[in-house]
């Protein structure tokens, strides 16, 4: 009987020296992972910094070759809009000119009339 309660007892201490042991081991094991994960993430952290300012970087001249691009082609456009302006201005001082021509003519002409109708009236 008491080797019975000895063995009993023994196994008792056993199971929670072995529970014991497994709790030890998980929280060690929590822990080393823990400091792992630290680790690698200290590691990782100036790395995925320096990705995201590359990143941000290309971005930044992606965007400005952008606005470089279309501020030339609004360049252009207004070049050639001042173009057209340019000639469209020449074309109404034609016009003008060829009006105040045509206005001369027809006061010439009408003078012309009149000294004609004076003339023959005599």
């Amino acid at each position: 009987e008491r080797v019975r309660s000895l063995t009993e007892q023994l196994r008792t201490d056993m199971d929670r020296n072995r529970a014991q042991l497994v709790q030890e081991m998980e929280q060690k094991h929590d822990l080393d992972k823990r400091a792992a994960l630290r680790e690698l993430t200290e590691a990782l952290i100036p790395k995925i910094e320096g990705e995201v300012t590359q990143t941000h970087r290309e971005e930044v001249e992606r965007y400005q070759r952008r606005l470089d691009d279309e501020r030339r082609r609004g360049e252009a456009k207004v070049a050639a809009l001042e173009e057209r302006v340019r000639q469209a201005e020449g074309e109404l001082q034609q016009a003008l000119e060829a009006l105040d021509s045509m206005q001369e003519s027809s006061a010439e002409d009408k003078e012309a009339r009149k000294k004609l109708g004076e003339v023959v009236s005599e």
